[in-house]
């Protein structure tokens, strides 16, 4: 009819890429300047850090992906890193604290944990490298499928629960 007007909403979502330069202290994820924008990574940010020890402190981030190659190695001590695309670690992972949450796949090439949650309606991978897992019973697995295709040694309690399932493939 004349004069009728259609409307239609249209949402965008802008994927970016956060890349550590280490232009900051070089070693904490919640220094800004150690991005190569200078700003922390958002959740539609897919982040990468090569060759870097990261260790994270912030209380609470989403991101899209993280992609830490060559040796790079995060630690992670207390607060909330949630991922929810495909990520990888190939050098390794330190828990010590704090909440691993994962919706895609997470790969690391080794892993320490000592104490700290693994959770959401992903998977974590142990891709042939070595694992420990030594913990006094504050470590728990919720939801997350952990596959291990490396070895892994635990000593200690590991508390799984929420449909979490260990498989080990070689």
């Amino acid at each position: 009819p004349a004069g009728a007007v259609d409307t239609a909403e249209v949402i965008v979502t802008v994927v970016g890429m956060s890349v550590w330069d280490g232009g900051g202290d070089g070693l904490h994820w919640s220094d800004p300047l150690n991005w190569s924008s200078d700003v922390l990574p958002s959740p539609y940010d897919r982040v990468i850090a090569e060759g870097a020890a990261v260790e994270y402190d912030l209380s609470d981030t989403s991101v899209r992906s993280l992609t830490m190659t060559g040796n790079s190695y995060l630690t992670l001590t207390s607060g909330s890193l949630k991922m929810s695309e495909d990520s990888v670690i190939t050098n390794g992972l330190t828990i010590n604290g704090g909440i691993i949450e994962t919706e895609a796949e997470l790969t690391i090439g080794g892993l320490n944990w000592i104490s700290g949650t693994v959770k959401g309606s992903g998977r974590l991978r142990l891709a042939g490298g070595r694992g420990t897992l030594e913990s006094g019973g504050e470590t728990r697995l919720l939801g997350v499928r952990f596959v291990n295709a490396g070895y892994l040694t635990i000593k200690g309690i590991l508390k799984a629960g929420e449909g979490a399932v260990i498989e080990n493939v070689s």
